[in-house]
């Protein structure tokens, strides 16, 4: 594992029909160890062994394995075994009796009878069918049976029954396998059975039925073991593969309905545990993982670094997402405008180009288009594609060059190597969210030439913009419609864990839930996910990989845990997608999902709320211990430089400095003082201020 994670070893996946001896003997050990965990619920024990692979169950509802059985849930079994006997929708015409015939035949009158509504008109139907010529009389194991006549070859050949004279030439011709027909239809309409009893129906021996099911075992149309719950039988049993797959999708409905709830609040401790907010590691290693996870879901490039990144990675730094990029293992693309500067950015690995977004409207703009057709050809660094639009366009300038190439990034057309470009035109704005200036980049002895060229009577060459630095190309995308949307499902799945209706970035994928729910749905039957009521009040339709069931139920049972910052963008914040906005503690402004602003959440329950600038506060509980740990995790946000200054002009719709009792106190006691303007913290203020020193301090 540690080549594995060193890239010494490649992992290559491949899709095979059934599992390798390496992998059966895993699956093997992974069930055996799953099924006897004491810590884990029956219902989900049972869950997790039904959604193994059907060829895999078949070995291990065998010998030795017999306990298994009992996995399938006997009123499952029964409701499944009216079905397909066709006993639930009985015949009220002789049309549908005669279906009834060719499905189940032959069959005694009795058992048609109890499928006919009314019962006492079966026997005057099938004199109708007889005259007609469409049913017949056979007799079987000594019995009266009826058959219809497109079976005649198959029963002669089969069964050796005497036919009716009379019967046209063409239902005589024999058939390719008449016994394996007879066989697969009476499994089709029946449960669980034996050998004796299949021959007690067809009135042969078992060992001329032996070889029949064997082949039809082999062929995965039949699946062997102990397959009905509750009974001991020595004898072994056989079923249909698919009406085994309606047996163990009904059980799956009812363990389903036996997993418990938990609060809808969990989420707000789940997903960022889930998420690996402070707990992903250092280094490019942990920052993979975490670009992995988050691969496909829209940022604001100003908190991507200031907050969301940093929150996983203890030790982010720009370097470390340079030197992914820079080494091709993270591509990156913009994925809509915003107000000034700013932009949503998206990140996935190199490998997943089906992850970003589509492009949006194309700029109306003959630069732009240009600078489409210079890029076409491949990368390319801004000297160079400014020379070639300018050749195309006489009149382009550089700044207008330089906007049409970032009008193109935001609109997911163009990227480049590195993210730096990003960084120098967030410096150079006002974005969304605090973003630390950083110093021009020293020219040094190049500014010095550029003196001498210029005292020589030459013009120097033009500096190049901080905002244009590095590589510029087109963005990759060679994915179609359904391959796209499948990678996007995943990976919705692996952000989220627990997937429901309002999942942040649903509203990206194009059909949203509507889109993602097939897809879902394959996943579970392949047994990759469970579907459950596992959050209250979140909607039916919730889907979440097998893990995440113990690690949500972990979640709630643990205690409140210490405050949390995140961005209100951010994926790990479940308010204002999956779950609801709470009611703030007094009347104000409403909280959105808004680049700029920021949540605070303590246990999983949203605390702070502030908007873009750190003008607006909004509190979401009375309680002051949970307003002090909350205040002061927005201070210690501030102190770290990743909020800038931040002062409160109004808190819950009142002016900050008129606010009096539990929240300025709180706010008081994490650092922040009055100010002319309202309640201010600054970025380089280490000390905890407050009253008459924080007043001192401000001045």
């Amino acid at each position: 594992m540690g080549r594995v994670l060193r890239r010494d070893v490649r992992v290559v996946e491949v899709a095979t029909p059934s599992p390798s001896p390496f992998a059966r003997t895993l699956l093997l050990g992974y069930v055996g160890q799953f099924l006897y965990d004491g810590d884990a619920p029956a219902a989900e024990r049972r869950a997790a062994a039904l959604t193994l692979d059907p060829r895999l169950l078949a070995e291990l509802i065998g010998p030795g394995a017999g306990d298994l059985a009992d996995l399938l849930d006997p009123l499952a079994l029964a409701e499944v075994e009216a079905e397909v006997s066709l006993r639930r929708y009985p015949a009220q015409d002789p049309e549908s009796l005669v279906d009834l015939v060719r499905r189940l035949g032959p069959v005694t009158t009795a058992d048609l009878a109890a499928r006919c509504e009314p019962a006492d008109a079966a026997a005057a139907w099938l004199a109708e069918l007889e005259g007609a010529r469409r049913v017949m009389r056979v007799t079987v194991r000594g019995e009266e049976r009826w058959a219809v006549v497109e079976d005649s070859a198959r029963l002669r050949d089969a069964l050796g029954v005497a036919l009716p004279v009379g019967l046209p030439e063409e239902v005589l011709r024999p058939v390719g396998d008449p016994l394996g027909d007879l066989v697969r239809r009476y499994a089709r309409t029946h449960g669980p059975f034996t050998a004796e009893e299949l021959a007690a129906h067809l009135g042969l021996g078992t060992a001329a039925l032996t070889p029949v099911l064997r082949r039809l075992t082999a062929a995965a149309g039949l699946v062997t073991g102990r397959l009905r719950p509750g009974e001991e039988a020595a004898a072994e049993q056989y079923c249909d593969a698919e009406v085994l797959r309606r047996i163990r999708r009904r059980t799956l409905a009812v363990l389903r309905s036996e997993v418990e709830a938990v609060p809808a609040a969990t989420l707000g401790s789940f997903l960022p545990r889930w998420q690996q907010v402070g707990s992903a590691g250092t280094g490019t290693a942990a920052l993979g993982s975490v670009v992995d996870q988050l691969a496909g879901a829209r940022v604001p490039a100003s908190a991507l670094e200031s907050l969301v990144l940093p929150a996983r990675v203890s030790d982010y730094r720009p370097a470390l997402l340079d030197e992914l990029t820079t080494a091709g293992e993270v591509v990156w693309c913009g994925a809509g405008g915003l107000p000034g500067v700013d932009g949503y950015l998206v990140l996935a690995p190199a490998d997943s180009p089906e992850l970003l977004p589509p492009p949006q409207e194309l700029p109306d703009s003959a630069v732009a288009r240009a600078v489409l057709e210079v890029l076409s050809s491949g990368g390319i660094f801004y000297r160079d594609l400014l020379a070639e639009v300018q050749a195309q366009e006489q009149g382009a300038s550089g700044t207008e060059v330089l906007e049409a190439l970032w009008e193109l990034v935001w609109a997911g057309y163009v990227t480049n190597d590195s993210l730096a470009p990003v960084r120098a035109r967030l410096a150079g704005g006002r974005p969304a969210h605090h973003s630390q200036r950083r110093p021009p980049r020293a020219h040094g002895a190049l500014s010095r030439r550029r003196s001498l060229v210029a005292a020589a009577g030459a013009r120097p060459g033009t500096p190049l913009p901080p905002s244009a630095a590095g590589r510029w190309s087109l963005v990759a995308r060679d994915a179609d419609a359904t391959t796209a949307t499948l990678a996007q499902v995943a990976a919705l799945l692996e952000r989220h864990g627990v997937l429901t209706r309002g999942a942040a970035g649903l509203e990206d994928l194009p059909g949203g839930f509507a889109t993602a729910y097939p897809v879902l749905t394959r996943l579970e039957d392949a047994g990759k996910v469970r579907r459950g009521y596992l959050l209250e009040g979140l909607g039916a339709a919730q889907f979440a990989l097998p893990e995440c069931v113990d690690l949500l139920r972990d979640t709630a049972r643990r205690a409140v845990a210490d405050p949390l910052l995140l961005a209100a963008t951010d994926p790990a914040n479940p308010y204002g997608a999956a779950l609801p906005w709470p009611e703030p503690a007094t009347e104000g402004a409403r909280p959105r999902r808004a680049a700029g602003a920021v949540v605070v959440l303590l246990g999983g329950e949203l605390c702070l709320y502030v908007e873009r600038g750190g003008r607006t506060l909004l509190t979401f509980t009375t309680d002051p211990d949970r307003l002090t740990a909350a205040a002061h995790a927005l201070a210690e946000a501030v102190r770290r430089g990743r909020l800038g200054r931040v002062t409160l002009q109004r808190v819950d719709g009142d002016a900050a400095l008129a606010t009096d009792g539990t929240v300025r106190a709180a706010l008081e006691e994490a650092g922040f003082f009055a100010h002319p303007r309202g309640l201010r913290l600054r970025e380089r203020d280490r000390s905890t201020p407050t009253g008459r020193e924080g007043a001192r301090a401000g001045g």
